[in-house]
Protein backbone atom coordinates (compact mmCIF):
# COMPACT_ATOMS: atom_id res chain seq x y z
CA UNK A 1 0.00 0.00 0.00
CA UNK A 2 0.98 3.16 0.70
CA UNK A 3 4.62 2.03 2.33
CA UNK A 4 5.43 0.99 -1.04
CA UNK A 5 4.30 4.53 -2.67
CA UNK A 6 6.72 6.06 0.13
CA UNK A 7 9.40 3.58 -1.18
CA UNK A 8 9.14 4.52 -4.86
CA UNK A 9 8.88 8.40 -4.18
CA UNK A 10 11.82 8.48 -1.93
CA UNK A 11 13.82 6.20 -4.88
CA UNK A 12 13.13 9.07 -6.74
CA UNK A 13 14.69 11.75 -5.12
CA UNK A 14 18.05 12.20 -6.39
CA UNK A 15 19.50 14.71 -3.61
CA UNK A 16 18.53 13.13 -0.60
CA UNK A 17 18.47 15.45 2.80
CA UNK A 18 18.34 14.96 6.32
CA UNK A 19 14.18 15.30 5.78
CA UNK A 20 14.47 12.67 3.48
CA UNK A 21 15.86 10.15 5.57
CA UNK A 22 14.21 10.87 8.73
CA UNK A 23 10.54 10.54 6.75
CA UNK A 24 11.32 7.17 5.18
CA UNK A 25 12.77 6.04 8.87
CA UNK A 26 10.17 7.45 10.49
CA UNK A 27 7.05 5.76 7.68
CA UNK A 28 9.54 2.17 8.02
CA UNK A 29 8.70 2.80 12.51
CA UNK A 30 4.99 3.46 12.06
CA UNK A 31 4.66 0.13 9.78
CA UNK A 32 6.20 -2.18 11.77
CA UNK A 33 9.09 -2.56 9.39
CA UNK A 34 12.53 -1.93 12.23
CA UNK A 35 15.19 -3.65 10.25
CA UNK A 36 14.23 -1.70 6.87
CA UNK A 37 14.36 1.54 9.17
CA UNK A 38 18.11 0.18 10.65
CA UNK A 39 18.85 -0.33 6.93
CA UNK A 40 18.29 3.04 5.77
CA UNK A 41 19.77 4.78 8.71
CA UNK A 42 23.01 2.66 8.26
CA UNK A 43 22.62 3.95 4.28
CA UNK A 44 22.54 7.27 5.80
CA UNK A 45 25.54 9.74 4.91
CA UNK A 46 26.87 10.23 8.65
CA UNK A 47 26.66 13.88 8.15
CA UNK A 48 22.99 14.02 7.52
CA UNK A 49 21.78 12.27 10.80
CA UNK A 50 20.38 14.40 13.44
CA UNK A 51 18.79 13.61 16.82
CA UNK A 52 15.81 13.05 14.67
CA UNK A 53 16.98 10.62 12.94
CA UNK A 54 18.38 8.85 16.06
CA UNK A 55 14.84 8.45 17.71
CA UNK A 56 12.98 6.91 14.68
CA UNK A 57 15.48 4.55 14.39
CA UNK A 58 15.46 3.82 17.93
CA UNK A 59 11.69 3.71 17.92
CA UNK A 60 11.42 1.85 14.71
CA UNK A 61 13.80 -0.92 16.41
CA UNK A 62 11.93 -0.64 19.67
CA UNK A 63 8.53 -1.34 17.93
CA UNK A 64 10.34 -4.48 16.07
CA UNK A 65 11.51 -6.23 19.32
CA UNK A 66 14.80 -5.34 17.55
CA UNK A 67 16.42 -4.56 21.26
CA UNK A 68 20.02 -5.55 20.16
CA UNK A 69 20.27 -3.44 16.90
CA UNK A 70 18.71 -0.91 19.27
CA UNK A 71 21.56 -0.81 21.36
CA UNK A 72 24.57 -0.85 18.63
CA UNK A 73 22.42 2.37 17.00
CA UNK A 74 22.02 3.62 20.92
CA UNK A 75 25.69 2.81 21.59
CA UNK A 76 27.38 4.29 18.00
CA UNK A 77 25.84 7.72 18.31
CA UNK A 78 27.84 10.56 19.80
CA UNK A 79 26.64 12.48 22.60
Amino acid sequence: GSIENAKNVFNLVVDRDTITYNGMINAFGLNGMGSQAADLYREMPNNLRDHVSQICVLNACSHAGLLHEARTIFNEISL
